[in-house]
């Protein structure tokens, strides 16, 4: 085995070795995945010989995995499914949470390696593989997966630690409050109580949509005193308690619970649960709604579809808004053009970490959809457009704020640090981020920023006025700090200076013209588009708009619960919900949380 590069994984390494940078293959894909045990990419069988000439790599770990059988007892076992749980959690596919459809599938996987196209069954004998291969390969398969390493591990909306819990003021009392038999001090309610923990008043909650609950009086306590901390009773077990803050507008975590409650008696030791939790409450209310069943449309039998434009997507962990979001995005004609055709040669562009790559990962969706859209639903907002100015209408005059005075450089200071050899630019930046201080913090500012790029360019203080000849630097007068938040979406230093000379340096207008401009700045990395590119001319259409797509949330916050899509395809409504792809029978319009509508020719 010579002239082979191979690796062993390191702490801080990722391993791709669940789907392929390029596509979505995976193990469970007919021919499995191939992980470089050079850069620990995993691609497919169609992306091997493409991967291996473009990067040199030519030593992979072939991995296969396969559902295991059923054991006969198994699947001989009762017709009469067990009864499903009640849910407790605000979750999905997690112990306590709702089901989602999930089945458990237990796996068995098969390994060969490929050295230089020929393939070596694995394990295989010492003598065959030298040691640091075998120890790359032990590494990759102990390594946990990218994928695992990225996802986040709970659905629950995380609760924070309240900023009013080390310092909460308890007022001095003398009250004790009793383990039970409590009543709000301002009506008759016995149920969905408070206590205030700064001055143990009891008072009933909010009043919920539907007239039950409280009378709200717990909350018109705090815009009276500001009394920041409740908990509810009935909650209170030694485990804790339902915490609620309401100058955070949050349910909260208060670490010293127990010290605030025995200022009014309670011991949590001896407490039990009387009370529902703010969890199962709003685990009710979502059953009670029937939105859960609704939006994913339980209880209709929905006809299963596949093929090209019908391809679901594995949930990954928190990842349905995004599977959503990428079905609508795809379904629109103008978006497949841009990143459907041109996948190959964007792959064989790319420079870089492939996963970070926004042209790369964004073509990995191409397989998805490949049929056009077309909608009867109409909207039209032709009575909203706009006529231009009208007879006896004048245009406003552009605003613009004072001009601000130019920056006075110290020529003596100049002087003195262009004479020692610096560059003349250099040493104007250096006076100016030093404020005039003199010689020595302008020379150290110099020798800790002479290796910057932009050392030497035509220095224009920010927020100075620009010469009628131009005379910019690079950036156009941008500042590193509006550089470096251009950059990091993911584009070069040349790439962000343009964007904020085009936009007078606003970092905002950049971002936006960044991702409108992906053509141009695409040539600039090829060294091509020497000459700027005309601005893409636009025809004004119809105000006539058409459905295309909706995305509907099942939970409490945006931050919590599911996410679905529907998109019609050939007149009907088909459901993504993630990798179930059906015919929808009753699409539920009404419980849409973002809506997609495209122009009518």
């Amino acid at each position: 085995m010579e002239g082979i590069d191979v690796r062993i994984p390191r702490a801080n390494d990722k391993v791709y070795k669940e789907e392929c940078i390029y596509s979505f293959d995976t193990p469970e894909s007919e021919d499995g995945l191939y992980v470089s045990l050079h850069s620990f990419y995993g691609v497919g069988k169609d992306w091997l010989d493409l991967h291996s000439r473009k990067t040199g790599e030519n030593v992979y770990l072939n991995i296969k995995r396969r559902p295991k059988p059923k054991p006969v007892e198994e699947e001989q076992a009762t017709d009469d499914p067990p009864p499903e749980k009640k849910p407790t959690r605000l979750a999905i596919g997690v112990e306590g949470g709702f089901t989602g459809g999930i089945e458990k599938v237990e796996y068995e996987e098969e390994y060969k390696l490929l050295v230089n196209s020929k393939p070596i069954p694995w394990p295989c004998p010492d003598l065959i593989v030298p040691p640091k291969v075998q120890e790359s390969v032990s590494g990759v398969l102990a390594a946990e997966s990218a994928s695992k390493q990225d996802q986040i591990a709970a659905w629950e909306e995380p609760m924070i630690v309240s900023r009013h819990a080390e310092t909460l003021i308890q007022l001095p009392t003398d009250k004790k409050v009793p383990i039970s038999g409590w009543k709000c001090e301002r009506c008759d309610l016995t149920n969905n109580l408070w206590l205030n923990l700064t001055d143990g008043s009891i008072l009933c909650g909010r009043r919920y949509y539907d007239g039950s609950g409280g009378n709200n009086h717990a909350l018109d306590y705090y815009s009276e005193t500001k009394y920041p901390l409740a908990v509810k009773l009935g909650t209170i077990t030694p485990g804790g308690a339902d915490v609620y803050s309401y100058e955070e507008d949050s349910m909260v975590m208060d670490p010293k619970l127990s010290e605030h409650l025995s200022h009014f008696g309670i011991n949590m030791m001896i407490m039990s649960k009387t009370d529902k939790t703010m969890t199962e409450l709003q685990i009710d209310a979502n059953i009670k709604l029937g939105e859960w069943s609704v939006i994913q449309e339980s209880g209709h039998e929905l006809k299963l579809v596949y093929g090209p434009g019908y391809t679901g997507l594995q949930n990954l962990g928190n990842s349905c808004y995004m599977n959503s979001v990428m079905q609508v995005l795809f379904a629109l004609p103008e978006f497949k053009e841009r990143y459907y055709d041109t996948a190959v040669d964007t792959f064989k562009r790319q420079t870089g970490d492939p996963t970070k790559d926004f042209n790369t990962q964004i073509h990995e969706y191409k397989d998805l959809n490949d049929v056009e859209v077309d909608v009867p639903e109409s909207l039209d907002i032709s009575s909203l457009r706009g006529g231009g100015i009208q007879p006896g209408e004048v245009e406003l005059p552009e605003e613009t704020g004072p001009a601000q005075p130019e920056v006075e450089i110290d020529e003596g200071v100049l002087s003195q640090l262009a004479g020692m050899g610096f560059d003349i630019e250099g040493c104007k930046r250096a006076i100016y981020h030093t404020k005039n201080q003199g010689i020595e913090p302008a020379m150290n500012w110099v020798l800790e920023h002479m290796g910057d790029p932009d050392f030497t360019d035509p220095f224009v203080p920010p927020g100075s006025v620009k010469s009628a000849g131009g005379g910019a630097d690079k950036g156009g007068g941008a500042s590193e700090d509006s550089i470096a938040i251009v950059m990091s979406l993911g584009f070069t230093r040349e790439q962000a200076m343009k964007a904020l000379k085009a936009t007078d340096n606003n970092v905002e207008r950049a971002a936006d013209w960044v991702f409108s401009h992906m053509d141009e700045l695409q040539q600039m990395e090829e060294g091509e588009g020497e000459e700027p590119m005309e601005e893409e001319q636009f025809s004004d259409g119809s105000g006539k708009y058409s459905l295309i797509a909706f995305i509907s949330h099942m939970g409490t916050s945006t931050m919590t619960g599911h996410y679905v899509c529907h998109i019609k395809k050939d007149g009907k409504w088909i459901i993504f919900n993630d990798n179930k792809v059906a015919e929808s029978v009753a699409p539920p319009k009404d419980h849409a949380y973002l809506y997609f509508y495209k122009r009518e020719h």
